[in-house]
């Protein structure tokens, strides 16, 4: 099966589940917690295809009513488990930085809202797990573009251990 077969395959899939979740009238709260459901899934699999299906749970996720749960799920439930999941899994936050960078690749997630929850630090190194795998999807200018429009300061998103003086740009 080739690529382009598969993400169309994708593709469809994600319509039919956005629709089939519509029709369910969930509250926004159940909703959320099926989407974590399906990222804690995601993140537990112990199969070879596990990059493939974190990528297309990103694709997933671009889909309407999906679109706003997911980063209900990311704040509500996964990053305060956050903790738990990493002594239970591997590569957690590798992972997850490649669901939450496919989100900010197809502007399902701006910027700023996934900064609040990162801020100061919170789940470092996630926010520049991010990063690096934005500038590798889209391009490092796009990643510089974004973070400028959002006006996100690089050293907010640092452990404030590692804000000091000798970490900001002299000028």
């Amino acid at each position: 099966e080739d690529k382009v077969d598969r993400d169309s395959k994708t593709v469809e899939l994600a319509e039919k589940t956005s629709s089939e979740l519509n029709s369910l009238s969930l509250t926004n709260d159940q909703l959320s917690e099926c989407v974590h459901l399906l990222i804690t899934h995601a993140l537990s699999s112990t199969t070879g295809n596990q990059s493939r299906e974190i990528s297309e749970l990103g694709k997933l996720f671009s889909r309407p009513p999906l679109t706003t749960a997911f980063l209900s799920a990311l704040a509500s439930h996964t990053l305060p488990t956050l903790g738990s999941l990493e002594s239970t899994y591997m590569c957690v936050k590798s992972n997850l930085s490649v669901m939450i960078a496919t989100a900010l690749c197809d502007q399902v997630l701006g910027f700023g809202e996934l900064s609040v929850p990162l801020r100061h630090g919170s789940h470092y190194p996630l926010f520049f797990l991010c990063m690096q795998h934005v500038a590798r999807m889209r391009s490092p200018e796009w990643l510089r573009e974004n973070l400028t429009q959002a006006r996100l300061s690089l050293i907010d998103m640092l452990p404030p251990a590692h804000q000091g003086d000798e970490r900001t740009p002299k000028e």
